[in-house]
Parts: C-alpha cells; structure tokens; sequence
C-alpha cells in the first residue's frame, strides 16, 4: 500500500498552530510512524505559500521529521484574499492529482487545525488494507485558545517532536472546550442551531451520541475516474465524497472514538472566527430543511448510523436508551426529506423551495463532472463551445431589455414579439431577433450566472492543469 498525506498550511498563525499541536499528533506512535512500518511507500506533502516556505522550514520540528520521514513542500503564491474554504478545496484538489500522478493508492488529508487521537491514523489505515474505500467520521470543533494550554501540557508530551493523546482525553477536552458554534448543536431545549450538519445527543457527563450528516474523510482510495481530477466544488465532505460513493457499502463509518476520533480548532476572536446562528429549540422541521438544501443521498445514508463518543473506556449504562431516542429523531427527519413534491410545495414551503435550490447544484455538478475527459484539445473546444452558445443567449437578453420586452421561452410570446416588431415596420430588428432565436432554446436550461459559473471552473481547471503539468 503507498500512502499519501497532504496538508495545506499557510500564514505564520495557522503555521504555529500546525507545528506546535497538529504535527506532533500526526507522528505520535500508532499513528504515522505505524503506518510508515507497514505501508509499501509514503510521503507527506506540505503544501504552502512561497512566503512562508522559510519561516515553515526553520521549525525544529520539521528539521528533525524531515530526517526520519518523506516530507516534501511544494509551494504556491497563495491569494490571501481567496476564501478560506474555497482555498483549501483547490489545493486539496492539487494535492489529489499529484498523489495520483504518483501513482499513490490511499489519500490522507489533513488540515493545519485538525487533531487527532493517538491510533486514529493507524485504525483508519488498517481499515483501507481490508478492503474499504474510505474511512470517514465526525470532528467537533473546539475553542483554541483553551486547547492550546491543556495539550501543550506536559502530560501528553510522548517525546520532543510528538504529542500522544488517546481517545478518551481528547473526547473530554473536546465537550470541556466545545466551540460556540457547536455548542448549540445539542438536541435540548431553549437554544438550537440552524445549520444542523450534525446533532448531539446528550449521555452523561463528556459522554454524547452524534448523528451527523458531513462526516469527514479521514481517508480515501484514490479513484480511477479521471473526471474525479477535475477541481471539485464545495468542500471534501459536503461534495467530493458524495462524487467518489453512490453508496455507503465500501464506506467505514466509525461509529466509536476508540477507534478515531478528531477535532478541530477555532479561534474565539481570530480570523474566521464564528458563532451558531440559533433558532428555539430543536424540531424535525429544522433539521430537514437544513438538509433539503446542503445534503446527498450519501449524506442522508450517513445520518442514520450512531457514534459513540465516549470520555471512558467503561460504556455508559445510558448510552442504549439515548441511542434510541436519537434513532427516532433521525428517522423522523428521514421520513420528511422523502416526502413528495406535491405533498412538501404545500405542506412545508421553505423545504420545497430548499429542494428545487439543491437540484439546480446537482445539474451544475453533473454538468460539470460527467463530461468525458479528453484532453486538453477537447477542453479548449468546450470553452469555445461554451462561449459560442452563450453570446446568443446574451444578447438576446440585452436585446428584449432595451426594447422593454419581457423575457421568456413561451413560443407564443416569442410570435406576439415578432407581430409587434412588425407593426413597427423594422426589417432589421426582425433580422436580428430572428438570428439571436437561432440558437435553440433548450440549451440554456441553466440561467446566465450558472453558465458563466461552468465556463470559469472550467477554465480555472485548465489553468491549473498548464501549470502544474497534470494530464485534463
């Protein structure tokens, strides 16, 4: 098995935080240094911006990993003004193809502020050798400034370079320091998120079920799809994912942080830092109008199965009746999300319109990644393609807006425009509307901003295709 882990990691901030915490968590004894015994090939890829590449690489922790292990930096001017988020899902789909172009078979990708339990690396990993294609599980996010002073601590120090914290402890830190943004997360009363992508069923103390829709790949077979090089939309969890799996047979969901478990850091104050918009208290409604909107079939597969996050290796005696109760609730949001059209358009307004918002993503999507990859002489055909059909589709818009004629694809109007140009008594005008109608209507189903969405994710994947040397 060759192994493959990337991590983008930019800005002396998010660098500090990588080195000092995340890092040594990565080589603690059953995780990397596990791996590396019983793999065929690994290397870790550290991506970077060009800037930070001499602050990064004068950290001792680098220079002493760097001795043992294959790690690689490979850096990039990195626009600080890009979204965060949209930043990261480029450079984890660089960091895809160059593990593919590799020829790596298993794909790891961290994050700066991602950490993780000492075995979690190793479990997933033991999982892909028999036989699964991924491993995903669920990562709370935590408040960093507090998590900074309680692993920085001498309790959890393995050596000078490495940190070994077991599951049960960092499960413990994670529900102390839990972030305001998940903190509303809790299935109770008086306060409750609106962005429900997981819910938390209370145990007992630092002992909670989730059931949660973006379950996060900690690690995934590279595919054989060439389409799936393509830079992806969206974020690994919420999009890739469900690209890669129609289905969760060849999917490990661990459902028990023995076996892994994550959790990231946040900031209170810095950066991206946010809080959970809140609405009252939980309802079935709440959550599946979430989920009209953000999820997949994959996703609603997902939200089915119950994790146990426990702070003791001892199982809580109420784990099996909370178990239950969080059972009902998810089926509850299950039955509403398959509802019918006719039924929900009338029944619950919001959700439909949620619905008719997530197709119109799924025919971008599909537009996008089912096109045959053919080379870089197909793709410029397509963009000039692309170009060809909009200009029409363009100016006729223009066109019926100068002349204050209401836009629309009923062929009895386009008759009733043609008459009234007529009456007017210019040829020309009719010439012009007759050839802008040329170009069928059924080609733009998709409206003006989605096209020019299309053509630019094309476009910005050929660039990145030319200047990275990766095969379309």
């Amino acid at each position: 098995m060759k192994v493959f882990f990337a991590a983008n990691v930019w800005g002396k901030h998010y660098i500090d935080i990588f080195c000092n915490m995340t890092l040594p968590m990565h080589f603690s004894p059953s995780n990397i240094p596990k791996i590396a015994k019983d793999s065929k090939r690994n290397k870790y890829l550290i991506i970077t911006d060009k800037k930070d590449l001499d602050y990064f690489i004068k950290k001792p922790i680098i220079i002493f990993l760097k001795k043992k292990y294959n790690i690689v930096f490979y850096t990039i001017n990195i626009n600080k003004r890009t979204n965060k988020y949209n930043l990261i899902s480029s450079l984890q789909s660089l960091s895809i193809n160059l593990a593919k172009k590799e020829d790596f078979d298993y794909f790891f990708p961290f994050y700066a502020d991602v950490l993780c339990s000492d075995g979690t690396l190793y479990n997933s990993f033991e999982k892909m050798k028999n036989g699964k294609k991924a491993v995903v599980s669920l990562g709370p996010q935590t408040i960093l400034e507090n998590m900074i002073k309680k692993i920085k601590s001498k309790e959890f120090c393995y050596d000078k370079y490495s940190i070994k914290i077991n599951s049960q402890k960092l499960v413990e830190l994670t529900f102390e320091n839990l972030h305001p943004f998940h903190a509303p997360s809790f299935w109770e009363e008086k306060k409750f998120t609106t962005t429900p992508s997981m819910i938390f069923f209370r145990v007992d103390k630092n002992n909670v079920i989730a059931h949660g829709f973006h379950l996060h790949p900690v690690c995934f077979k590279l595919p054989n799809e060439l389409n799936l090089y393509k830079e992806f939309y969206g974020t690994l969890d919420e999009n890739y994912l469900t690209l890669l799996f129609e289905s969760i047979e060849k999917i490990h969901i661990s459902q028990d942080s023995e076996e892994v478990f994550m959790c990231s850091l946040e900031s209170l104050s810095f950066g991206d830092a946010r809080q959970a918009s809140t609405s009252g208290n939980p309802s079935i409604t709440k959550v599946s109008r979430y989920a009209e909107r953000h999820t997949y079939l994959l996703h609603r597969q997902f939200i089915k199965y119950p994790i146990r996050l426990r702070s003791n290796l001892k199982l809580s005696k109420n784990f099996l009746s909370i178990e239950k109760k969080a059972r009902e609730v998810v089926n509850a949001v299950l039955l509403r999300l398959s509802c019918p059209d006719s039924t929900i358009k009338y029944d619950d307004h919001i959700s439909y319109l949620n619905r008719k918002y997530h197709i119109q993503e799924l025919k971008k999507m599909q537009q996008f990644y089912l096109s045959y990859n053919v080379g870089y002489v197909m793709i410029v055909i397509y963009i000039f393609q692309c170009i060809i059909s909009f200009i029409p589709y363009f100016l006729l818009t223009r066109f019926l807006k100068i002349f204050q004629i209401k836009n629309s694809k009923n062929e009895s109007l386009i008759k009733i425009i043609s008459e009234n140009l007529k009456k007017k008594g210019n040829k020309y005008l009719i010439i012009i509307f007759k050839i802008l109608l040329w170009t069928p209507f059924k080609i733009h189903e998709t409206s003006e901003v989605s096209d020019r969405m299309s053509l630019r994710q094309l476009l910005n994947y050929l660039k990145m295709c030319l200047k990275y040397r990766i095969k379309p």
